[in-house]
């Protein structure tokens, strides 16, 4: 999501750089900072007294990560990297990037740990957005994505994981940490229930989502019915629940999400 809760902002926590877009790399020796050049001055300012270097992205001479890693690190080392804060295609660019000479590694947060005063997430309800705001009910627009994503019939659902476009499919506000599994016959909205009132919970069950909590989300992909080959993940899909489903050899592919054009119908 493009609206960070402060309980994620675990790049400006270890840097100092708030930027919107940076990415952190440490290693037992140095650590450096990537960004683009909307935030080259504010990063500057802000890494000065830090033990990062400043890696301004698509200046001449400036190392990709995975050319700074290999530089500094001995071929077959590990590199750790949190698996929930991670894209597939993020990974995929990264594993390319360092010609496959390093082991990429998905991790739990250590973070929880070792960031003691770490802000804990979100847990403000979430409100229900008008129909005239939203165009659609959500039944309606998972009846569309149904029909574009699971006309391939051997595929057994969709779960979408980008939080802002599965607030816009159910029409609520704001967004939050959830998962969406869109199936045939059913959709499942794995979330912290503590976040759903009476009101949203309501709304939901009568347009035909039921919840589940966040945590089983990965469990629930196991129920791969017979004759069906795959699920489908939106290329945003992050490494825990990939890495998960190579774990137990759970089927999938990547296809287009088609939830970010319907939150452009009105």
């Amino acid at each position: 999501s493009e609206y960070t809760p402060e309980h994620w902002k675990v790049r400006q926590w270890i840097s100092g750089f708030d930027g919107s877009a940076g990415v952190a790399v440490v290693t037992a020796s140095k650590a450096a900072l990537w960004t683009d050049s909307r935030y080259f001055l504010a990063a500057e300012e802000q890494l000065k007294g830090s033990p990062f270097t400043l890696m301004k992205e698509g200046q001449p001479g400036v190392p990709s990560i995975g050319e700074w890693l290999l530089e500094g690190l001995k071929p077959g080392s590990r590199v750790g990297f949190v698996g929930k804060m991670m894209s597939g295609e993020a990974y995929q660019e990264l594993l390319s990037d360092t010609d496959n000479e390093l082991e990429l590694v998905c991790m739990d947060d250590p973070f929880i740990n070792i960031w003691t005063s770490r802000p804990p997430l979100p847990t403000e309800p979430v409100a229900l957005q008008p129909i005239e705001f939203t165009g659609y009910s959500a039944s309606t627009k998972i009846d569309a994505i149904r029909q574009i994503i699971l006309a391939d019939e051997s595929a057994e659902a969709y779960l979408l994981n980008d939080m802002s476009e599965i607030s816009g499919t159910l029409n609520y506000n704001p967004v939050f940490l959830s998962y969406l599994l869109i199936e045939r016959n059913r959709a499942t909205l794995f979330v912290e229930e503590n976040r759903l009132s009476k009101e949203v919970k309501e709304y939901l069950n009568k347009e035909g989502v039921k919840t589940m909590p966040y945590a089983g989300v990965k469990r629930s992909l196991e129920d791969l019915e017979d004759g069906l080959t795959a699920y489908l993940f939106p290329h945003t899909m992050n490494c825990d629940v990939l890495n998960y489903c190579d774990e137990y050899a759970i089927p999938y592919r990547f296809e287009k999400s088609p939830a970010a054009e319907l939150r452009s119908l009105k």
